[in-house]
């Protein structure tokens, strides 16, 4: 078979895998998470050996299967929310773009691809998104009460209780939505991409090696950065330019998960550096995210590194 014939048979294959992926993920709840960051990996494969074409052809006949399998919110979810960023990042390995850039490039697409989907769905459901979002924890807070309903030992306070956080909690999810979106951009590329050099270095077609989170830093010049980012919000609230309570909570929650990505790098490099178990490092590590207070002091400590450089003293330190 000729050069064309082999990446239009591998398109086949690649586009049948997403499929059985997305199918998987739809009808097994318990590995739905699992394949779900599973389905862009094989349209990424096929972008890196073929090209944005084939893998831009493999989205669409994907896109158009599971539109017919399960539904057009299903086929447009993967067509849309999946693919185009899944395009993105084959793509820029295609061109030898070195790992954070790949990354970049995909979570920027996937930011795109999340107000894209999240406008067509609003046109053809005829319902904002927020309004199913509430609606959806509205469901939850009445189930909630049939359970406490339900419970021998049950106060009339501690259902209020329970209706109470669940209403705060859909409340703070609601004001934080556009850093979550950005959050779960960047994530899922991540996961992408891990996933898919393995599998790449599998078929031979290596590509640049994602650095471990020890190594990552942010400029030195990133807390002033943010200062002008903060004072420029003040700015802009102050004016009444936008919403003030949701672009002043963005803009803080958005400025430490960056200095929380810092400091989780500092942590992992202390824990390389001092050479401690993988067992007892993954333990430090759970425990410090698992409390409140361990993610805020992971956040000081990434501002921190920005402008004292833990690492860097430890090397030298080292070498005394």
């Amino acid at each position: 078979m000729n050069r064309t014939t082999n990446q239009l048979v591998e398109a086949a294959i690649l586009s049948s895998l997403t499929i059985l992926l997305a199918i998987g993920a739809y009808y097994i709840p318990a590995l739905g998470g699992v394949l779900y960051f599973a389905v862009p990996v094989p349209v990424i494969i096929l972008a890196r050996r073929n090209g944005a074409m084939y893998a831009t052809l493999s989205v669409i006949v994907s896109t158009f299967t599971i539109f017919m399998a399960l539904s057009v919110v299903n086929g447009i979810s993967v067509g849309i929310l999946l693919g185009i960023p899944a395009i993105i990042i084959g793509t820029c390995m295609h061109r030898g773009k070195v790992a954070y850039w790949s990354v970049l490039a995909g979570s920027f697409a996937t930011m795109i691809a999340l107000m894209l989907l999240t406008i067509l769905l609003q046109q053809i459901t005829g319902i904002p998104l927020m309004d199913t979002i509430k609606e959806g924890v509205m469901f939850q807070i009445d189930a909630t009460s049939k359970i406490y309903d339900s419970l021998p030992g049950a106060t009339a306070e501690q259902i209020e209780l329970a209706k109470t956080r669940l209403k705060a909690a859909t409340d703070q999810t609601l004001l934080l939505f556009p850093v979550f979106m950005l959050m779960y951009s960047f994530i899922s590329c991540i996961i992408n991409y891990t996933i898919a050099e393995k599998m790449l270095k599998r078929l031979r077609n290596p590509i640049p090696h994602l650095p471990h989170i020890m190594l990552f830093k942010l400029p030195k010049n990133a807390p002033l950065g943010i200062l002008i980012i903060l004072v420029l919000t003040y700015i802009i609230t102050t004016l009444h330019i936008v919403d003030e309570k949701i672009l002043t909570a963005n803009v803080v929650v958005l400025a430490q998960f960056i200095f929380f990505i810092q400091g989780l790098a500092v942590i992992f490099f202390y824990m390389h550096f001092k050479k401690f178990s993988t067992f007892l490092g993954t333990m430090v590590i759970v425990f410090v995210m698992l409390s409140g207070f361990g993610l805020l002091f992971l956040s000081m400590v990434g501002m921190t590194d920005t402008i004292i450089d833990f690492r860097r003293k430890l090397v030298i330190k080292a070498q005394k």
